[in-house]
């Protein structure tokens, strides 16, 4: 078991690259092969897709529009609201995923490249917020916050609001 922070983030680091090597094995079967398309992705994506997204809003903007198609205006606000106040009670947990849905976003915010799909990442930690939100709301069921908050939970995941699976339906 480490005993230090400084373990835990080398150990993070490794499991990560560990990760990237086997998610990825031509970064050593083809080493040069993965570099050059790695520099085509990253000039890329800071280029543009030809005339797809010009005169677009800043990527910031877009990807939250994009983060409302694909969950929803509420789910969207409700993951957030979730996030914030788990960090708020010190859900320790939930720093690894915004240590990574920070910079992803703050990296997809800059882009040029604006795809719906760059922002499939970021959903299961907006899951895991509203996860954290319901159940605090189930933690304070009788008081008049969490009959709000639970109310909403069940008739955002239900499509009453406008967005995310509900609008893929129609």
């Amino acid at each position: 078991k480490p005993k230090s922070v400084g373990m835990l983030i080398g150990l993070g680091i490794g499991m990560a690259l560990l990760g990237m090597v086997i998610g990825t094995p031509g970064i050593l079967t083809d080493t040069a092969a993965f570099w050059r398309d790695f520099k085509y992705e990253m000039i890329h994506t800071s280029t543009g897709h030809g005339l797809v997204f010009e005169g677009m809003a800043s990527g910031f903007l877009v990807h939250i529009m994009n983060l409302i198609a694909g969950v929803g205006l509420v789910l969207l606000f409700c993951s957030v609201a979730g996030i914030g106040w788990g960090l708020r009670n010190k859900a320790n947990w939930m720093l690894p995923l915004l240590a990574f849905a920070l910079p992803y976003y703050f990296l997809i915010g800059r882009a040029e490249v604006l795809f719906l799909r760059y922002t499939f990442p970021l959903i299961p930690i907006l899951a895991m917020g509203f996860g954290y939100l319901v159940q605090e709301a189930e933690n304070r069921k009788q008081s008049v916050l969490g009959k709000v908050l639970i109310a909403i939970s069940i008739l955002a995941l239900g499509g009453v609001f406008r967005g995310g699976a509900r609008d893929a339906l129609e």
